[in-house]
């Protein structure tokens, strides 16, 4: 399942990702990035994932490779989780991104936070 978090900010899209995640999430996930992405042209994105199954778990990686078909778009992209594969991944997407993803353990999750909205508020 995706479910969307409030993030505090209308340039922050944020998804908690858990259990069994369907296309309909997927879908629907992607129209809201599409949607911010037509109206702000930029974006930032956490992503929190939970205990995902592991059929799942692979498909909320494709989710996040899509994510780099805009990254020239998305400014941050904070994923939290506490698996170790979890990291490794988000830094074999990020090659390609110089950096502007950065994987945080649940523990951090107040960090993923604060950075994926640094100087959003003091910009605007």
């Amino acid at each position: 399942m995706i479910q969307r978090l409030n993030s505090g900010s209308e340039q922050v899209l944020a998804y908690h990702l858990s259990g069994k995640v369907t296309q309909e999430d997927v879908r629907a996930a992607q129209q809201e990035l599409k949607a911010m992405l037509n109206r702000l042209g930029k974006v930032r994105i956490l992503l929190q994932l939970g205990d995902l199954e592991i059929p799942e778990a692979a498909a909320a990686w494709q989710d996040l490779k899509y994510a780099q078909v805009y990254m020239t778009d998305v400014e941050r992209l904070a994923v939290v989780g506490d698996a170790s594969w979890q990291a490794w991944m988000t830094k074999a997407v990020d090659l390609p991104a110089q950096g502007m993803i950065r994987f945080f353990e649940e523990s951090k999750i107040q960090q993923a936070w604060d950075w994926v909205r640094e100087e959003i508020n003091s910009a605007g």
